[in-house]
């Protein structure tokens, strides 16, 4: 049996129990008893994905695409997706900047049939050269239906933005070109590199693994140290990308979009450092809550008033092992758009009122009660997202805080806070207006999507009136 991982803090409304453990292997386990569930769910997140997909853009993608395909104890390319079909049950996968996610459901009578199938992935998939062939075609496919769709447009330009050569500014969703036509320019075999991909990175000490059933976890326990002793522990490390995506020569720009849709939309972007281990204090999370307050004397109220934006929202958008990012997204009017620049001054000066003012314990302590009043009563998930959710944050967090993590604030830390909020300078800060019309000062055209869109630095002027700014109606 494994090793136990120790109590891990729930919510009192949770009626499940709870087992963390670590097999023999190092794969790390959390089992989830729910006597009442109407689907039973397992999911497994591998540390690994689209940031290291090395030479061949979109390997990790299409990686995930492949382990669906056989394997040797079920070779049947359809084994899997048929024993769930068959049993009311339906899979799915992601692949991320540095994990890729496996999930499936299932009726509760079937889980242990539709985990033993699944632990294959991750032990012996036959990666078959006519599957090779074909499912290069269905990323390809999954790649052409992206193509007019402006969130996945923008963010492509934004990672382009980062520093030339880093991974994040390459196109890693894949493509026919990127997978097959480039790489038989250059000679290589794709299926080679994907092999090797999978024998580097698919180690089970990276790996992390949900099952939720009806099942006792002594029961559960007995399934996954049969079936899952199997996956090879390489003892690697996580990969990891050595340099930050943006350095001074990338940041202090604005950039100026062109959507599909009839889209305004303002993003201000600031990268930092990691803020993993930070999440017991959480910086960003406080200043996400004063930067998001729609109530009165906040950024949203001003620009309302001023009939200059509908929405506001702020929060992380990045949160690698390696960095991080605050980022705050403004739904902008017709008006809004003709002043962008004025709103980031507003944004700005609600920046330098809070810096003034420095961290204040009562804002803490709000949010930190508010959160801990919403993890109390916290509903239940859906069996498959709720799986996948937690696979992905076991990476994040200690065993104790897998369920936890990303909903209670424990400490308060004004040092953090403090240097967090200085970081938000405008030569640190990407600016980009996406709407049409910018379609004017759009004079460059991005590869993969074909989005028109412009990008410029920002003046010594604008940066120094950013940083003056200070409308005296924002209240400190």
């Amino acid at each position: 049996m494994g090793k136990d991982l120790g109590r891990i803090e729930q919510s009192p409304a949770d009626d499940r129990t709870y087992r963390a453990l670590e097999l023999e292997n190092g794969l790390q386990v959390l089992l989830i008893h729910d006597p009442t569930t109407d689907k039973a769910s397992a999911a497994m997140s591998v540390g690994v994905g689209s940031l290291h997909d090395g030479d061949v853009e979109g390997l990790a993608h299409f990686c995930e695409h492949m382990l669906f395909l056989g394997t040797e104890k079920y070779p049947d390319e359809q084994a899997y997706s048929k024993y769930l079909n068959q049993n009311g049950g339906h899979s799915n996968a992601y692949t991320d900047m540095d994990h890729t996610c496996y999930f499936f459901s299932v009726l509760p009578g079937f889980l242990e049939g539709a985990v033993d199938r699944f632990a294959q992935f991750f032990i012996s998939p036959l990666f078959t050269d006519s599957a090779t062939a074909r499912e290069m075609q269905a990323v390809d496919s999954e790649n052409n239906k992206n193509l007019q769709n402006d969130a996945w447009r923008l963010h492509q330009i934004h990672c382009a933005s980062a520093k030339p050569g880093h991974p994040l500014g390459r196109f890693r969703c894949g493509s026919l070109k990127t997978l097959l036509e480039d790489p038989q320019a250059r000679g290589v075999d794709v299926r080679d590199c994907l092999l090797r991909f999978h024998a580097s990175y698919y180690s089970s000490n990276i790996c992390r693994l949900v099952v939720l059933g009806r099942e006792p976890l002594d029961v559960q326990e007995g399934w996954v140290t049969r079936m899952y002793e199997g996956v090879p522990n390489l003892n690697i490390s996580p990969p990891t990308v050595p340099d930050v995506p943006f350095t001074s020569a990338e940041l202090g720009h604005w950039m100026t979009i062109v959507p599909v849709m009839d889209l305004r939309l303002l993003q201000l972007f600031w990268p930092l450092p990691p803020q993993r281990a930070r999440y017991a204090s959480a910086p960003t999370r406080y200043l996400s809550h004063l930067l998001g307050h729609e109530g009165a004397g906040s950024v949203l109220s001003y620009l309302k008033a001023k009939q200059w934006a509908n929405e506001l929202s702020a929060g992380g958008q990045f949160d690698q092992r390696e960095w991080a990012s605050l980022d705050i997204s403004i739904d902008l009017t017709d008006e809004g758009v003709a002043h962008a620049r004025e709103v980031v001054e507003v944004v700005y000066a609600y920046l330098r009122l809070l810096r003034e003012a420095g961290p204040q314990r009562y804002v803490w302590e709000e949010m930190e009660q508010t959160a801990a009043n919403s993890f109390r009563f916290l509903s239940k998930q859906q069996p498959m997202s709720y799986t996948s959710a937690l696979s992905h944050r076991m990476h994040k967090y200690p065993p104790q805080h897998f369920i936890s993590g990303p909903h209670l604030v424990r400490e308060y830390d004004p040092v953090l806070i403090q240097e967090t909020l200085d970081a938000l300078r405008p030569c640190h800060m990407l600016v980009m207006v996406a709407a049409k019309a910018c379609a004017g000062t759009a004079d460059r055209r991005e590869p993969w999507y074909g989005t028109h869109y412009s990008t410029r630095r920002l003046t010594p002027e604008e940066l120094a009136a950013f940083d003056a700014a200070a409308p005296a109606c924002l209240p400190p």
